[in-house]
Order: structure tokens, then sequence, then C-alpha cells
């Protein structure tokens, strides 16, 4: 709850008291640093962090250098929010901030339901344009963005701007390490609360021949009464078309998951096919060489053979003549 927040908001100060009085006799300012670290490509991360690790330590730095040394790589998602935190044109993060405000300020002043909607809708364009700038800039760092990964920077943001300045939203946009999950219905009526309020009437004047204004507040109230009752109506509508939503985004969380495990079934049988295939065209070369072979031996042989043929042809006809030699007497012979 925001309470807790709250809190944790005052002992976040009350660290940071102590650390400037550590960072004047030291020398050594620390925000600027994790500003640096946080805006390092993400596979320099683990390497920026040990070298800062190392620098406080000689700095004499001891406790906030066990406090970096356990500072979490940031999902690649996380690190784009980081981004537009920490880039020199924040202003993409500003405007969404921003609006934020705007939308939290026509909730806690029960405004009309288009001033409200103008809110919303400028909300959502400030949100988009920071979407497209964490995906440039994903994509400038060699990131490949999927429509996962942009529905979770959209989610963080959309929390971003639900927390916006009131300083619930911790870490804070430039120091996160995971995407952050918009808060929910009753907690969105806190952080309106937090918004400072206009007076609604304005202070009655004292002095001589003053006159006390009857049915003064009973008027305030008939006035109030409608656009609080507007207000509390346009609650329980946004609250039940949350839930709706909600319900619709848990189905489609699932239907992804579904879709993804039978992806990831598919890439597996289609590395194993492809390992059958590679073993059965390896066996498929060995045999046409095989094959080559044997058609090379075949043909060396076929000419042999006739070889063979030939010569046993000519020692027939040699034989024959031999014997007809042999059955024709010589001249003179008796017979």
């Amino acid at each position: 709850m925001i309470g807790e927040k709250d809190s944790a908001v005052v002992d976040s100060e009350d660290r940071s008291d102590e650390r400037r009085e550590l960072e004047s006799e030291t020398g050594l300012d620390l925000e600027p640093l994790l500003d640096q670290l946080y805006s390092e490509p993400l596979a320099a991360f683990i390497e920026a962090r040990k070298s800062l690790t190392s620098q406080l330590q000689k700095a004499d730095r001891s406790a906030d250098a066990e406090a970096v040394k356990t500072l979490k790589k940031p999902v690649v998602t996380a690190w784009a929010v980081n981004q537009l935190a920490l880039r020199d044109d924040r202003s993409h993060l500003d405007a969404l901030l921003d609006a934020g405000e705007e939308v939290r300020k026509s909730q806690a002043g029960a405004s009309a339901p288009a001033a409200h909607r103008d809110a919303v809708t400028e909300r959502r364009r400030a949100l988009d344009k920071a979407l497209a700038v964490a995906e440039d800039i994903l994509v400038e760092a060699g990131h490949s963005p999927t429509q996962g990964s942009l529905q979770r920077i959209s989610r963080s943001l959309e929390a971003v701007a639900a927390y916006g300045r009131t300083g619930a939203c911790q870490p804070a946009p430039g120091r996160l390490h995971d995407d952050l999950e918009p808060p929910g219905f009753e907690v969105l009526l806190e952080l309106a609360a937090l918004e400072p309020r206009l007076a609604q009437t304005p202070a009655t004047k004292k002095g001589k021949g003053a006159k006390p204004q009857k049915g003064r507040g009973r008027a305030n109230r008939s006035v109030q009464a409608p656009q609080e009752r507007e207000r509390r109506a346009r609650q329980r509508a946004l609250e039940k078309e949350r839930s709706t939503v909600s319900k619709q985004l848990e189905r489609a969380r699932a239907t992804s998951r579904k879709l993804a495990e039978a992806r990831r079934d598919a890439e597996r049988k289609v590395v194993s096919q492809q390992k059958l295939v590679d073993k059965a065209r390896a066996r498929l070369d060995d045999l046409v060489q095989a094959h080559e072979e044997m058609a090379k031996t075949l043909a060396a042989s076929t000419q042999d053979h006739r070889g063979a043929e030939l010569e046993t042809l000519e020692i027939e006809k040699r034989l024959a003549r031999i014997d007809a030699e042999l059955a024709t007497p010589p001249p003179g012979a008796k017979s």
C-alpha cells in the first residue's frame, strides 16, 4: 500500500542524506556513477559494476560498495525503460509523467467525464511515443525487440505513468532491474489522493459589516454531490472495465504461453529431423561414392573379360589348326 511506500521513500531520503555527507567527505558523488552504470550497454553491465565496486572500496566507501555489488543486471526491457530516464533527451518520459499526473488530478478532482477521457487519451499518446523511442533504443543497441518484449515495456511505462512523481515507484526509472506492473485500482485511488487539491470555496472575509452567508454550505454540497456520484460511478465503471481487461489479458497470456510451448516443441522436432536428414545425406554420399567405385571396378572387369575372351578365341583357332595338321598324313606316307 501507499503508506508503506511513503515510509520507504522517507527511509530512502534519510539514507540519501547520510550518503551526501559521506560523498562530501570522500569527494565521490555516487548518483552520477550509478547513472553511468545503468547507461552502459547491457552486455557491459557486470564489468562496469565490478569497476564501480572497486572504485568505491578504494575510496573507503565499503557500505556503498556492498550495495553496488548486489545490484542486479537489468533485463533488456527494464534496461530500455532506464535509458528513457538517463539519456540527455528525456522529454518523452517527462511527457508521460506529466500526462499521468493529469489523469490522477482528474480522478482526484472529480473532473467531468470528457476531461477525464481527454487526460487518459493524452496519457495513451505519450505512452505510445515513449514506447516507440524505447524500441528505437533497443534496435540501435543491437537488440531485436519482439511483440512480447514491447508489451512488457508498455506495462512498465504504464506503471511509471500511474506512480508518476509521487515517489511510490521504487526503484524509479533509471534504476530498474526488472519489469514493472501497473498498480491495482485501490492503489490508483490512493495515488490520486496524494495529488494536491485546490480549495473548493474562497475564504470568507471577516470585517465590519460582514454577514454570514446562509445556505452556502448546503449549496456547495448540492453542487458537489452529483460530481461525487459521477466520480464514483466512473470509478466503478473503470474497475469493472479493468477486471474485464485483466481477464482478457490472462487468457491472452495463457494462449501465448501455449503457442510458445508449441513453437518450442516444433523447433525441437525440426532440429531432430534435421539431424536425421543430415545423417541420411551423409549415408547417401557414402553410398554414391561406393557405387561410383563399384562402377569403375565393373568397367575394368568387363574390359579384362573381353580381353580374356579374345585371347581364348585365338588359342582355340591355333589348337584347331594343330589338330587339322595332325589329321592330315604327310606326303608319301603309306595309307
